[in-house]
């Protein structure tokens, strides 16, 4: 890869933290990405079979009111990250508790490297959310009329499963940090 495409995805690097060995299943793979799959195929066949005609990318649509969140959500993650990459204390710095989570080199990740990361990750996927979605608004209707009609449910679907993937993966990876920030990270010395 070249390096300025490794700089501008390194946030994407908190993908790569397991928790447990090897051999095991990695419990953030399951929130990374199959929690937010069942989320985003639930919603979206809700919006197919419930809601067919909801607007997408109309004055109220569904992208809409992800804009808005995306538009609070980034900043407050920028933030977060802010504060605890700033914040005094060596017991940040220490070795988590419980099963470790390690690097893909094996390397062990302490309290602030990991914390630092998923707010730096959901930053990073929050920024993209956002962008993704204002490139929908403003170029969606012209490339969809160019789109033959017969394709045109395809697009749409794919579309808002794609969005939704993300949005879930936000929400479940901010649940996660909030397990993470009020109970795990001030468990009592053993």
């Amino acid at each position: 890869m070249v390096w300025w495409a490794k700089q501008l995805t390194k946030p994407l690097d908190y993908l790569s933290i397991r928790i447990g060995d090897s051999g095991e299943a990695n419990p953030l793979r399951m929130y990374n990405f199959v929690l937010p799959g069942l989320g985003a195929v639930v919603c979206a066949l809700s919006f197919h079979f419930f809601a067919p005609n909801t607007s997408l990318i109309g004055d109220d649509g569904l992208f809409r009111h992800l804009l808005s969140l995306s538009q609070v959500l980034v900043p407050f993650y920028i933030a977060a990250l802010a504060a605890v990459a700033s914040m005094g204390g060596t017991w940040l710095d220490g070795e988590m508790r419980g099963t470790r989570p390690t690097t893909l080199h094996g390397q062990n990740v302490k309290r602030r490297e990991y914390v630092v990361r998923m707010f730096g990750y959901l930053a990073y996927v929050t920024l993209c959310m956002f962008i993704a979605i204002v490139s929908i608004i403003v170029l969606g209707p012209g490339i969809y009329e160019r789109i033959h009609v017969c394709a045109q449910p395809f697009v749409r679907s794919i579309t808002l499963f794609s969005i939704l993937c993300v949005f879930f993966n936000v929400t479940i990876t901010t649940l996660l940090s909030l397990h993470f920030l009020s109970d795990r990270l001030h468990e009592p010395e053993a």
